[in-house]
């Protein structure tokens, strides 16, 4: 700590814009190591002589960033607990704004920042998960069909499967995503006279669609195929004649 205080006190009187972290000696005491944050490159070396001859030991400077600085000072996250950084965390990962957008939190910085001021990293724990579940997903606002009517997509659940539809009979329901049916999608294989019916009942019917569209069997392939072949033959035929 008296190393520390020193060092800051001569940062301050040599007016270079850094933020003293911490300091710390090697095993044998033959070397300072200082932490030090700056937003831009500085030119320290009137700083380490100055350093180095009141220590009366070898000084290193090392600068490092806004995610290194928290997890050196430790602190509390918004979680209540020690900061991943400081207890488990080895290696930082790329963390975007997508992730927030993946788990429908809410963008404001203020509640998705950590200590540091940058994108908390737990945003990344899950990612992979909630991407995976959201392809289950239908869009938010999209149309779909419950087996209470026709509704608009309000709320997405990944974690539980479920989304909460806004019903044109002004309900709001929570539903299953097994239980709907997009409109979008089954417009294709609608019928001409749709009564809205449920998404049971049009299901069966985008079934039944589809099995009245496959080919023919394979017997009527083969009977295809040894007309086309009398007619070869046929021809053949007419031309040695």
């Amino acid at each position: 700590r008296e190393a520390l205080a020193i060092c800051r006190t001569k940062a301050q009187e040599s007016n270079l814009e850094i933020k003293i972290v911490r300091c710390e000696y090697n095993y044998d005491g033959g070397r300072l190591l200082i932490y030090f944050a700056s937003e831009s490159r500085v030119d320290f070396r009137d700083l380490v002589r100055d350093l180095a001859r009141i220590f009366r030991t070898r000084i290193a400077m090392r600068q490092i960033g806004v995610r290194d600085e928290a997890k050196l000072l430790d602190g509390v996250g918004k979680c209540g607990r020690q900061l991943c950084c400081t207890s488990w965390l080895r290696e930082f990962t790329p963390v975007s704004i997508r992730m927030a957008k993946n788990q429908q939190l809410p963008l404001n910085p203020e509640e998705i920042s950590g200590v540091c001021g940058r994108l908390l990293c737990c945003l990344s724990y899950e990612d992979a998960h909630y991407k995976e579940q959201n392809k289950k997903m239908p869009k938010l606002g999209s149309e779909v069909i419950t087996p209470q009517g026709v509704g608009r997509v309000r709320h997405l659940h990944p974690l539980k499967e479920t989304v909460t539809v806004f019903l044109e009979s002004n309900a709001i329901v929570e539903f299953t995503v097994d239980e709907l049916l997009s409109t979008k999608s089954s417009s294709g294989n609608s019928c001409s006279t749709c009564e809205r019916c449920t998404a049971k009942r049009r299901a069966g019917a985008d079934e039944a669609n589809a099995r009245a569209r496959r080919p023919r069997k394979e017997g009527g392939k083969r009977e295809n195929t040894q007309r086309d072949n009398d007619n070869r033959r046929r021809r053949r035929r007419r031309d040695k004649k």
